[in-house]
């Protein structure tokens, strides 16, 4: 079964020049940019996962604070499509 919340955090990191895994159906590794972590107030090698069971993982809702930031910063994705990355820096 498909994990769509787990393949929308992987579209965005992908929008965002960072490169994402699936490591089983329910946990996502990613390498994010240096100003994409920091903005999101992660390091930048993380593992995202929906079981809360996970070690070392962000467990992700729709609900959860850092599902928010990614909606975020593809929300600014689409509004500003060139200022991502200057916004980031700052």
């Amino acid at each position: 079964m498909k994990n769509q919340l787990l393949d929308a955090i992987n579209q965005v990191i992908s929008l965002n020049s960072g490169v994402a895994e699936f490591t089983n159906d329910d946990t996502l590794e990613a390498l994010l940019p240096v100003d994409i972590a920091r903005s999101l107030d992660v390091s930048d090698s993380i593992s995202f996962s929906t079981r809360a069971d996970v070690n070392d993982s962000y467990f992700v809702t729709y609900n959860s604070e850092i599902f928010d930031k990614f909606s975020g910063l593809l929300d600014f994705k689409v509004m500003h499509p060139h200022s991502v990355s200057s916004m980031m820096a700052i």
